[in-house]
């Protein structure tokens, strides 16, 4: 078990009182792992700790290292079968979430992560998830490209013990998104029932930060390129798609800056290039974005030309 945390003094024992309340036939290995907080949460953690957990994994880092950094390390030091997170402003709210998610592991060995649907707490309004959900009960790492949509706080995986994380991933805005689709390389995500937990939104949340949609898409676009560089082009075809699909809507932004066009034409060079073998999706592609009435208005006439 993998908490993480960084400034979030005011929400941070909820997130630990959640997973004191788990049950099961199960032994708990409990790592917390606090980024060099400047507010109350390392000493609310660590008397945490002291009253209720005293066998926890307790690291509170002197220098901040970062979201990527905090959340790579931590996983790395976890020595347990399997590895749940949940980040300090999130919490859980069923006590037997951890071991239905381990029995649904067990029982399918071919799955190597295990999730749920969870509830949205903004200002304390219960709002639907910012994402679609995986659209089946066993998804794989094609639905995880095109679908951000695995929350951190539901994810439980199987640990590789031996995790070898590329340079990349420790600068990585989306870190959980890498690490999912790490995972997801070796299996696919099986889905349980209900909503045991609750994924808080709030000013000073990590996807608050990038709080422009084209910062953040952008930032997804080139981490996706890089991902497709580790894997040698393996998952190309469902990157590329996802490319293709989010550049349509990012050149239609008009709050998109300059110097951001110029990472979203990078990003099309990592898949396109001067390859002529990708000239009908660069064509595709151009004519969707500048032509999309006269694009649309091709395809029906070329469906009633074929019959």
């Amino acid at each position: 078990m993998v908490v993480l945390c960084y400034n979030q003094s005011a929400f941070i024992l909820d997130c630990l009182n959640g997973i004191a309340m788990q049950k099961g036939q199960f032994e708990l290995e409990l790592w917390i792992s606090d980024d060099a907080s400047t507010d109350q949460s390392p000493a609310l953690i660590q008397k945490w700790v002291e009253t209720h957990f005293p066998q926890a994994h307790l690291l509170l880092r002197d220098k901040n290292g970062g979201v990527a950094f905090n959340w790579l390390d931590t996983i790395s030091r976890a020595r347990g079968a399997y590895i749940a997170l949940c980040e300090g402003d999130d919490f859980w709210t069923d006590p037997n979430k951890l071991q239905r998610q381990i029995q649904a592991l067990e029982l399918d060995s071919e799955a190597q992560l295990c999730w749920h649907e969870v509830e949205v707490l903004e200002q304390g309004v219960i709002r639907r998830f910012p994402y679609a959900p995986l659209p089946q009960e066993r998804s794989g790492i094609k639905e995880a490209i095109l679908n951000h949509s695995i929350p951190t706080c539901s994810m439980v995986f199987r640990n590789r013990q031996n995790w070898e994380w590329p340079k990349f991933f420790f600068k990585a805005f989306s870190i959980d998104v890498l690490v999912q689709l790490e995972v997801l390389r070796h299996g696919y995500a099986l889905k349980i029932s209900g909503k045991p937990a609750v994924y808080r939104q709030h000013p000073g949340g990590v996807s608050k930060q990038a709080n422009r949609f084209w910062l953040a898409a952008l930032n997804r676009l080139e981490m996706l390129c890089q991902f497709d560089t580790h894997t040698k082009g393996e998952y190309r075809t469902f990157i590329r798609a996802y490319v293709l699909r989010e550049s349509a809507l990012l050149w239609k932004f008009k709050e998109l800056p300059r110097f951001s066009l110029r990472r979203l034409r990078l990003a099309h060079f990592h898949f396109f290039g001067n390859n002529p073998q990708t000239w009908r999706e660069k064509k595709t592609w151009f004519y969707t974005l500048f032509f999309p009435e006269w694009y649309d208005m091709f395809l029906v006439w070329r469906q009633k030309i074929r019959g």
